[in-house]
């Protein structure tokens, strides 16, 4: 008796097993789910940078969810912040493979991403980071083959856009109408922006939100071009009281970018997940936050009693026929390194006008 029923234990054993084994086979799956794991980060921390964040809350969560319904099971490792690759070095981190997924700003990368960083030249442009992200995405897809192989070089594919960095406006310690009020004044700004004073008679002063704080109390300088974000973020409205809206527009070079390597050796199936959802939460809630950050940081303002003023239509005009072009400079430098500069601007000043921004100067033009 005992040695039948172990008989009959052992067969029903194998009999669930070898089901188990083969359940997931119909219909393209496998009950034991392939294991993939992802290294993903950034320069920037999520705070303070929805580009970022938006990835850690939405970019993510909706690939591990649309995977593991194609039976993956995916996790991912952060390196948010420059824990894993400080903001210069996070292109060269996704080209060698230390990371898999760069979430990148490529302002910190101006040799090599260059051809990414037209938006960076062309001051005064959208403040609207909904119709930017548009604007760089269709920017993208009228050059997809030039970028795309200046990417490929780099081991490097492209994912898509990210959310863009809020309109930088002027923050300072004394009200200002028009560029003649910034006359002897120093003015703070991350290098890539200082440009944005070349031909005024203010002075510039490269500087880091880090020390801007301290640099305004002591008077280092007497004011920042910084996005609203910014000011709330470093508090630095408790030292400087004026902050207006002088519309330079928007910081459209944020993307998602992968590892060649590691792209190649997905399944077809699996690689879709990561392109629809670069285009999915990670867009729609990530441009939902961009523009409930930026509303949050000017009632914050407000509330601490910063005085926000707009700049008139005509000072701002002056202003944008003041400064010297900054992209004359940067399309010869891209057109000696085989890349389509002109184009990509010229696509940029046509894409936009399409959508309904115009402007009185069209820089590198």
């Amino acid at each position: 008796m005992k040695k039948r029923l172990f008989l009959i234990t052992t067969a029903l054993a194998l009999i669930l097993t070898l089901a188990a084994c083969g359940s997931g086979n119909e219909g393209g799956g496998s009950a034991a789910k392939t294991s993939y794991s992802f290294i993903i980060g950034s320069g920037h921390s999520p705070a303070g940078f929805p580009y970022v964040s938006a990835a850690q809350d939405f970019f993510e969560p909706e690939v591990i969810e649309k995977a593991a319904e194609l039976g993956y099971e995916v996790t991912f490792t952060e390196g948010y912040g420059g824990t894993i690759a400080p903001l210069a070095d996070v292109f060269e981190a996704t080209e060698s493979g230390q990371l898999d997924i760069g979430v990148i700003n490529t302002l910190f990368e101006p040799t090599k991403a260059m051809l990414f960083n037209y938006n960076a030249y062309c001051p005064f442009g959208i403040d609207d980071v909904a119709i930017s992200y548009e604007i760089g995405t269709k920017v993208y897809e009228a050059n997809k083959d030039a970028y795309d192989e200046m990417l490929a070089g780099y081991n490097i594919k492209y994912l898509g856009m990210g959310i863009p960095i809020s309109s930088y406006n002027l923050l300072t310690q004394f009200p200002v109408e028009s560029i003649a009020d910034l006359a002897g004044h120093k003015i703070a700004a991350a290098g890539a922006n200082l440009y944005l004073l070349n031909g005024l008679s203010a002075v510039g002063v490269e500087s880091n939100l880090n020390e801007a704080y301290t640099s305004l109390q002591t008077g280092v300088y007497e004011g920042w071009i910084v996005w609203p974000n910014g000011v709330s973020s470093y508090k630095m409205d408790e030292v400087a009281g004026y902050y207006t809206k002088t519309g330079f527009g928007n910081s459209n070079t944020c993307h998602l970018l992968f590892n060649m390597d590691t792209w190649n050796s997905l399944p077809e199936d699996l690689q879709n997940v990561f392109l629809e959802a670069a285009v999915g939460d990670y867009k729609t809630k990530g441009l939902e936050r961009a523009a409930a950050e930026d509303e949050a940081a000017y009632e914050e303002m407000e509330a601490n009693g910063t005085i926000i003023t707009e700049m008139s239509e005509e000072a701002r005009t002056e202003w944008i026929m003041a400064i010297d072009d900054p992209a004359i400079a940067a399309i010869e430098e891209m057109e000696s390194a085989g890349l389509p500069a002109s184009k990509v601007f010229s696509d940029f000043y046509t894409i936009s006008e399409e959508m309904g921004y115009t402007s009185p100067r069209h820089f590198g033009q």
